[in-house]
């Protein structure tokens, strides 16, 4: 290990009783329980897939909301998609996938960063679908649960 000397004019300050030679003082890295971690660990794999969606909610005015999109990421609890409409976290959105024609509920978990009139927008599905995010016919589309 290594340490630092404390200078002999800091031991009267420190209200040390016997003079020594020197004290070392050791600097020490505390790390987080695995537990604290937790948060940001995946409970499944990211994929990047280009799955057409069609996006369905009400805004706050109670309006019905319909709009075309795709996802950029998506694993078997959630997927990231680009909304141009505007949504809120812990709203619950429908998505159908084009792909298939089913349909599920989503929590808006959080809002990223916009970029030409479309919002980065993480969704988790209410109740894990296997196969949902499969493609109909597509090989390039990848399979998920």
């Amino acid at each position: 290990m290594s340490g630092m000397a404390i200078p002999c004019e800091v031991w009267p300050i420190m209200n040390l009783e016997y003079r020594a030679e020197s004290c070392y003082v050791f600097a020490v890295t505390f790390l987080p329980g695995t537990d604290l971690w937790s948060e940001n660990r995946r409970r499944s794999k990211r994929i990047k897939a280009r799955i057409p969606l069609v996006v369905r909610f009400q805004d706050s005015n109670k309006r019905f909301i319909s709009e075309r999109t795709h996802t950029v990421i998506v694993n078997e609890h959630g997927a990231l998609i680009l909304l141009a409409a505007s949504v809120e976290v812990d709203q619950i959105i429908r998505l159908e996938n084009s792909n298939l024609g089913e349909e599920v509920l989503c929590r808006v978990t959080s809002l990223g960063p916009s970029f030409m009139g479309k919002t980065q927008v993480a969704v988790e599905l209410i109740m894990p679908t296997p196969g949902f995010w499969s493609s109909g016919s597509s090989s390039k589309t990848p399979s998920i649960g």
